[in-house]
């Protein structure tokens, strides 16, 4: 009887062993609510040696996982999902574990915030069975070597969002390349020059090399350059000059919102060999050329840390959105521009720095803080974008102004015997305006404004500034008013005057594209007068380059029911003049002299990381995890 009682026992024991060990291999933790736990204690000794190696049985049999190195193509972490280049679409389980390899033999840990559209350092280890990342790894640092970039149907009208997708797509591979759906390993090499078709049928991507159909899918479709000097034309997409667009890289075409969204992943230095000749003339010289490389690299780095896009697959677009991209051929000067500066960005706090830029500043350049306004106050200053003062008289004396005096700023903008870096016709303009044009301007633009930025266009109400609908009359116009400036001389926010209310209209972007002084809006002929710069007087009347307020520095004058305004730039004139660029490497300015002219308390530092795909067994990388 003894004996049976001890066999009994210890039947009981192994059989909680082995539910303990299922339970923590599934659970993380110990089952606490088994019935068996105070037998565990009393045979905890006895039976060790054979826990242990019912753990390792048990944890083998129930867990299968992959591993894989692959490159994270897109994330939507509102639906917790996360896409990777030839495996597909996985949970991404908040629990995940996620870490990075750095030094060789360190592993810290890191967060989803860690993660981004494009990188291929990336390893991970899969439970096979959920369809889950258990761990995630980064081998080293944080890099990047290609950017991926949204090829718009048109970049003419890229208010109209439309214009970011294509019904269809035609292009000639010119070269040979490989074509495969991205979670497939199987691939369709393309071995001759052959023009190819994507067409939408029944939601589904259809690919055709003439008559031939290649093949078929409703998932993202990847094409890829077997050498990386070959080039795609596309034939369905026109850019300067009726131009069809040839493009280096790889490109993955993906179903969005019913139609195709285009994406060209390149090289960062090949991308900017494309941006840099649609960005600024190579007349503007080979110093100005390189600030010009170094601002559009170092933007386009920001513009990846930004993730504005990684719901869709994509970091930029090739519009103004971010920078203008292969809108007009390669050039050779351009080209050596990218190369003698391959690398170098512009840091603030070893990050990247927003590098705006613009085409013509008035001599004055807009402190950042002042100009890229989300609230009704301005927000803190921005050290690398500070405003500065480049306008000096006939003499080289620096012509001083007072940003609390409308008065000192109009005579400022009404002064043409001035000398700027730019030599830019647009460095001083004016423009006259009649209440009625402003009238009519008005009525068609500050409703719409209000519905775009609602908490930047406030109506006057009870001696307060509030947000309200704005009615479709606004009523007749009586004055026009700039109610704050900025230091660097920018206008903040300028209030209108009606019969029928105050509206104020606060950031330099709404300000100039609600009062559009131009034909098309005021129902009228609406002029520019540009200064001569050899006469130091104003030019003959021109149609304005631009739809919107040329600029934000202005000052306005009013004569009965008249209001001229005198102003000077165009563009949002934050960071970077071009054509300051352009006159100050006439006057012998390197590219460096360049930059630390229109940004503050930078640091010019290549970052030339190249990342090398192990060819170890994957599955060591997750040996140190714990």
């Amino acid at each position: 009887m003894k004996k049976t009682i001890q066999l009994l026992l210890l039947l009981i024991t192994s059989i909680f062993l082995l539910s303990s060990c299922f339970s923590f291999n599934n659970n993380g933790n110990n089952n606490n609510d088994n019935p068996t736990e105070e037998t565990e204690d009393e045979n905890e000794n006895e039976n060790e040696n054979e826990e242990e190696d019912e753990n390792e049985d048990e944890d083998e049999g129930e867990r299968e996982y992959i591993y894989l190195q692959s490159k994270i193509l897109k994330i939507n972490r509102t639906a917790g999902k996360i896409e990777l280049l030839n495996y597909g679409v996985l949970n991404l389980n908040p629990d995940v574990k996620l870490v990075q390899y750095i030094n060789n033999n360190e592993i810290k840990p890191i967060s989803l915030n860690n993660l981004y559209v494009g990188q291929e350092n990336v390893f991970l280890q899969i439970d096979k069975e959920k369809n889950e990342i258990v761990t995630l790894l980064l081998d080293g640092d944080l890099f990047f070597k290609n950017i991926r970039v949204a090829i718009r149907k048109s970049i003419d009208n890229i208010a109209d969002e439309s214009t970011l997708y294509h019904d269809s797509v035609e292009f000639k591979l010119n070269n040979s390349y490989r074509i495969q759906i991205y979670d497939d390993n199987s691939i369709n090499n393309i071995l001759n020059p052959q023009i190819i078709t994507i067409d939408l049928h029944n939601n589904e991507m259809v690919v055709k090399s003439g008559d031939e159909e290649i093949l078929r899918s409703n998932k993202r479709i990847i094409i890829t350059p077997i050498s990386f000097t070959n080039t795609i034309t596309f034939n369905s997409i026109k850019r300067s000059g009726n131009r069809k667009p040839s493009y280096y890289g790889s490109f993955e075409i993906a179903i969005e919102n019913g139609k195709l969204l285009v994406i060209n992943e390149v090289f960062i230095e090949d991308y900017l060999r494309f941006v840099v000749p649609s960005e600024m003339p190579s007349s503007f010289g080979l110093e100005a050329l390189k600030a010009q490389a170094v601002a559009a690299r170092t933007y386009a780095y920001g513009d990846i840390l930004k993730r504005s896009y990684e719901n869709l697959g994509y970091a930029v677009d090739d519009s103004t959105m971010s920078q203008v991209y292969n809108n007009i051929d390669e050039n050779s000067l351009a080209s050596r521009a990218v190369r003698e500066t391959s690398g170098f960005v512009m840091l603030y706090n070893n990050e990247p720095i927003n590098a705006y830029y613009y085409s013509t500043s008035s001599g004055l350049i807009a402190s950042g803080h002042e100009v890229w306004i989300t609230e009704p106050t301005l927000p803190d200053p921005i050290p690398y974008l500070m405003g500065n003062n480049l306008t000096s008289d006939l003499k080289g004396n620096i012509i001083e102004f007072d940003p609390t005096s409308e008065e000192s700023m109009l005579n400022f903008f009404k002064r043409l015997d001035i000398d700027v870096p730019d030599g830019n016709n647009y460095v001083r303009w004016k423009v006259t305006l009649t209440k009625n044009q402003v009238q009519k301007i008005l009525n068609k633009t500050l409703v719409d404004m209000y519905f775009q930025y609602p908490n930047l266009i406030l109506t006057k109400t009870n001696d307060q500034f509030i947000s309200t609908p704005i009615p479709n009359d606004i009523g007749e116009v009586l004055d026009l008013v700039v109610s704050q400036r900025g230091q660097s001389g920018v206008v903040i926010s300028l209030d209108v005057v009606t019969t029928k209310a105050t509206y104020r209209i606060i950031n330099q972007y709404n300000i100039r594209f609600t009062l559009r002084a131009h034909s098309s809006y005021a129902g009228e002929s609406i002029t520019y007068q540009f200064i001569n710069f050899s006469k130091h007087t104003y030019g003959n009347p021109q149609t304005p380059p631009s739809s919107a307020l040329l600029s934000g520095f202005f000052a306005i004058e009013k004569a009965s029911d008249v209001f001229t305004l005198y102003g000077g730039g165009f563009g949002h004139g934050v960071g970077m003049s071009q054509y300051g660029a352009r006159g100050l490497a006439q006057m012998g300015y390197s590219y460096q002299d360049i930059l630390q002219a229109y940004y503050s308390n930078i640091e010019l530092t290549p970052l030339n990381y190249i990342y090398t795909p192990t060819k170890s067994d994957i599955s060591k990388f997750f040996e140190k995890v714990k």
